[in-house]
């Protein structure tokens, strides 16, 4: 029985010995080279330097074909045309504030106009009340003149204070007469500087409105 026991105990597995930390043995270490960062650095900037000469040189292909080439003259158009409606908002901006401004100055001639007529009218009114109210009095021959009426009229002297009155009343209208035509003069002299100020606006106009033409006949051509 002990024979039986000593084969049966013999024919258990072998334990294979346990590899130590510092032992040396068959078991393969990493590269050293695949951990080298600056040969990964080199291969990926090669790699990238490879795939920017393969777009270049498709770019280079494809800008020679036809379909590049018709790309490049609709962008060309389109470049063209933004310059163009760039060019025609500007001159058309200018032109509408010209037409804003020749508005604008004409109100001011209008109202101009009406002002001097109105002044003149008032001017005139004024010194037909001035002389009228005048023409009541008695004015002295003595400067500077007075102007001055009797409580009661008397005779006296072989005269009237009626008489004397009526002389000053001819004095006054002879006045009026004169700053009638004294305003009268200013009034033309006025009109026509009126007139030569409206004489050089309308050929300022009509420059304008030629420079606006030949503006938008240019746009025209160039739109075409």
């Amino acid at each position: 029985e002990e024979d039986g026991d000593a084969k049966g105990s013999d024919k258990s597995p072998a334990k294979t010995p346990s590899k130590t930390p510092g032992s040396t043995g068959s078991a393969k270490t990493p590269s050293s080279r695949g951990t080298d960062p600056r040969a990964r650095n080199r291969k990926m900037f090669g790699n990238l330097l490879g795939h920017l000469k393969k777009a270049k040189k498709q770019e280079e292909e494809l800008s020679g074909s036809a379909v590049m080439k018709k790309r490049h003259e609709i962008e060309e158009q389109a470049v063209y045309k933004a310059s163009a409606e760039t060019e025609r908002l500007r001159v058309q901006v200018r032109v509408d504030q010209r037409e804003l401004r020749q508005a604008n100055i004409n109100v001011i001639r209008d109202v101009r106009k009406k002002q001097g007529a109105a002044l003149h009218a008032l001017a005139l009114s004024r010194a037909q009340t001035y002389c009228q109210n005048l023409s009541c009095f008695i004015q002295t021959v003595a400067q500077p003149a007075i102007f001055w009426k009797p409580k009661v009229i008397k005779i006296t002297g072989g005269g009237t204070h009626s008489k004397m009155i009526g002389e000053t009343r001819d004095k006054m209208d002879a006045q009026h007469e004169e700053v009638k035509a004294l305003l009268g003069a200013w009034r033309v002299a006025e009109l026509e500087e009126e007139a030569a100020r409206d004489a050089e606006i309308e050929q300022r106009r009509i420059e304008s409105l030629t420079r606006a033409a030949e503006y938008r006949m240019r746009d025209q051509g160039m739109g075409e």
